[in-house]
Formats: C-alpha cells, structure tokens, sequence
C-alpha cells in the first residue's frame, strides 16, 4: 500500500495513467449492478455486488494479458475510427451530465438522457439543489482551471513545470 503512494508522487506522467477511466467506470457500472431476481447476499447490501467488480477485473486483466504475450494489438486497428469516435461522443456527453446532478446536489433516478435533463433542470428550479455541494465543486472547477491555468504560465520557469511534488502539494496550500 505505501508503494501506490510513492509511486503517485514520483511515478506519474502524462503518458501513464493509473486508476479506472471515466469511460470504463461507466461501463463498468452496468455489468456489476446486481439482476433483481438474483438471491440477495447476507455480506452485501446494495444495488451492486463487489464480487462482480472483482469478476470483471479478473477477466479483463487475463485478457489484457493474453493479447500482450500473442502480440494481438494490432487488432485495435480493424475497429473503425469512425466507432471509436462515436463511442468518445457519447461518453462525452453522458460523463458530464452523471457529474452535473452530482455537483447540484440532486437525486436523479431517470435512465435515459433526455429525462436526466429534464429532472435535473426541474431539481434546480424547484430550489432542490444542495448548495454546499455546488459550493465546493464550483470552488474545485475553478482550481482546476487555475491550476491549469499556472501551469500554462509556469513553461519558463523549470522548477514549477517539472516538479511533481509542487503539483501533487500545490491543492493542498490553497
């Protein structure tokens, strides 16, 4: 365990990425949930099962694995760019709009987009919204363009742009 936190400050960069993505979390999510008319689990209560998730990570990992030692990645070509694309669209647009009721603070039970929309638009209008959320995300967007925003400006300066320990603390001194 102590290892993940020293290899989070001195062991990532823009080209390796640890932790689950936005996308495959969204994913993700629909195979774990738990079908209705299976037994409920005395261990577990929720709508979702850990055991699934584990699953899931056990398989896609021997997989992954296997198509690394058969040298199999030249299959990803013959998947369509046109596929690809329309697959970042939609996560485009349905990442932020699981966010929005997160950072308003609303309770959304609709499974389709559109409905999503309209309860959460209903949500703010009706005074629902939970203002300590929106507080606190609205503060951290807006460090996160700050931040941003520094690091643009920080490309003369070397010690700013190449130290990862000022960007890992920097959040924690504002």
């Amino acid at each position: 365990m102590q290892f993940l936190k020293v290899y989070t400050i001195f062991g990532t960069s823009k080209q390796c990425a640890i932790g689950p993505t936005a996308i495959s979390s969204a994913l993700m999510v629909d195979f774990i949930l738990r079908p209705a008319n299976w037994p409920a689990d005395p261990q577990f209560h929720g709508t979702s099962s850990p055991y699934l998730a584990t699953l899931l990570g056990f398989t896609m990992g021997t997989i992954l694995t296997m198509l690394g030692l058969l040298q199999l990645g030249f299959l990803v070509n013959f998947i369509s760019p046109s596929v690809v694309s329309g697959f970042i669209q939609a996560a485009a647009f349905t990442i932020p709009l699981g966010q929005l009721k997160k950072i308003f603070g609303l309770k959304v039970e609709a499974t389709t987009f559109a409905r999503k929309i309209y309860e959460i638009l209903i949500g703010i209008f009706d005074g629902d919204t939970n203002w300590y959320d929106f507080l606190i995300g609205s503060i951290s967007i807006l460090l996160l363009i700050t931040l941003k925003m520094i690091k643009t400006k920080s490309q003369n300066y070397d010690f700013l742009r190449d130290s990862k320990v000022v960007w890992f603390f920097w959040p924690v001194l504002l």
